[in-house]
């Protein structure tokens, strides 16, 4: 009996032993698993690390050409929205109604400007001016030897000439205006009695050239107005007539007589 329990209690012994040995030795090499461990843990995580770089830069690369070909996609979109597709239908949005405004294309043909016409300035007033002294002609015998020469070719020392006036213009005014732009002799003097100018000669044939009744008298589209002629006014479109008379005016149609 005593041996058996001797033989038991080695056992313990020994199996004590070799478990405390062996705690030793795992206890000894556990650094180096723990190391190998660490380096391990290391390189997964460092692989891991770059695993994740790589997925980061494929999903940036793929979030970038999901982009491009959005914007792609959109530009696409909005052409064939405002031009249309190759087949030439347009495709509208479906956030857009389906009829587009219509694209105003530009105008191919030259633009002709209208030629700017130059402001009108108004229309100056004109009358007609006559003068003659036919009458002389009949009347030969009592013109002056000296003033024979001079008589114009039937009487008419200007016909038909227009006259620019203003307004107050006279028959005088008139007449003085248009001998000096022909350069026609005229000779007058201011009468007291008349209130007026009287017409002295015209032409170089004076009163009494042609006898003691002639001189110079006018009329008006006509008419003889029966008082001086730098006191009547004259309007546009007037003729204006200033004739030589032998006979105080009978023989022009004055019956004031002068």
């Amino acid at each position: 009996m005593k041996k058996q329990k001797i033989l038991s209690l080695l056992a313990v012994l020994i199996l004590t032993f070799l478990l405390v040995f062996s705690g030793c030795s795992s206890d000894e090499k556990q650094p180096v698993s723990d190391t190998t461990s660490v380096s391990e843990s290391t390189e997964k995580e460092t692989k891991s690390t770059d695993t994740l770089k790589e997925t980061t830069e494929e999903s940036s690369s793929l979030s970038q050409g999901t982009e491009e070909k959005e914007t792609e996609g959109k530009e696409n979109s909005s052409n064939n929205q405002i031009y249309g597709n190759d087949s030439g239908n347009v495709k509208p949005s479906e956030n857009q109604q389906t009829t587009e405004p219509a694209v105003t294309q530009p105008s191919t043909q030259p633009v002709t400007e209208k030629p700017t016409e130059p402001a009108t300035e108004p229309q100056a007033k004109v009358c007609t001016i006559n003068i003659s002294c036919a009458t002389v002609l009949n009347n030969m015998d009592k013109l002056k030897e000296e003033k024979k020469g001079i008589v114009p070719p039937g009487g008419i020392i200007l016909s038909g000439y227009q006259v620019e006036i203003k307004d107050g213009d006279t028959a005088y005014d008139v007449l003085v205006r248009a001998c000096q732009e022909n350069r026609i002799h005229m000779d007058a003097d201011f009468t007291p009695a008349y209130g007026s100018a009287y017409i002295k000669g015209i032409g170089n044939i004076y009163e009494r050239d042609c006898g003691r009744l002639s001189g110079w008298t006018y009329c008006v589209n006509g008419k003889f107005p029966g008082m001086g002629c730098s006191s009547y006014d004259v309007h546009e479109g007037d003729t204006v007539e200033f004739l030589y008379t032998c006979d105080l005016g009978a023989d022009v149609g004055n019956s004031y007589g002068g």
